[in-house]
């Protein structure tokens, strides 16, 4: 993989940073979407990111970690993985979030704290999240229950332009 945009690597601290203090292994519905940081476009926030929205959870996961003194440290997590997931192209059918017991929604988003930005790939909206460890089994399970191929594991390249969207994100 090439390298990332310039905002991936800041943008991915402060995700862990937020996320690692949140983590409940009995609560992989509610403990990774926080209330300060819910998205709050319209009325479908809760289910479909768009652009606006993953910006203004950036955004203000920023603004909070700062406020509290929380320095976004640049430790690498072992077992993390970071998720591509075409949320343009979501049914809402449900299925992997029961495969991934509710660590999806109902609309096959991740959790708002995990979302670390966007790409656009081959005419594709793509959220990038991150996967704490403790959930990356339960994110396999709903992804298995995908039957329209909305997720990705970045390190697999999963599009064959994937490192052209990257570098074209760095500007």
């Amino acid at each position: 993989m090439t390298v990332p945009p310039p905002w991936f690597a800041a943008q991915l601290r402060e995700t862990i940073a937020w996320c690692l203090p949140r983590v409940r292994v009995d609560e992989p519905r509610t403990c990774l979407r926080t209330h300060a940081l819910a998205p709050l476009s319209d009325e479908s926030w809760d289910r479909f990111p768009e652009s606006r929205t993953i910006a203004d959870v950036v955004v203000r996961r920023r603004r909070l970690l700062s406020e509290g003194g929380n320095a976004a440290s640049g430790e690498s997590i072992d077992g993390a993985r970071l998720l591509l997931f075409e949320y343009d192209r979501s049914t809402c059918v449900g299925a992997p979030e029961y495969g991934s017991d509710r660590f999806f929604n109902e609309c096959d988003v991740p959790p708002w704290d995990t979302w670390v930005g966007e790409l656009s790939i081959e005419h594709r909206d793509v959220l990038i999240a991150w996967v704490p460890p403790e959930f990356v089994a339960l994110a396999i399970g709903g992804i298995e229950e995908d039957a329209y191929g909305l997720f990705h594991w970045a390190d697999k390249q999963p599009f064959p332009n994937f490192d052209t969207a990257w570098m074209a994100a760095s500007g």
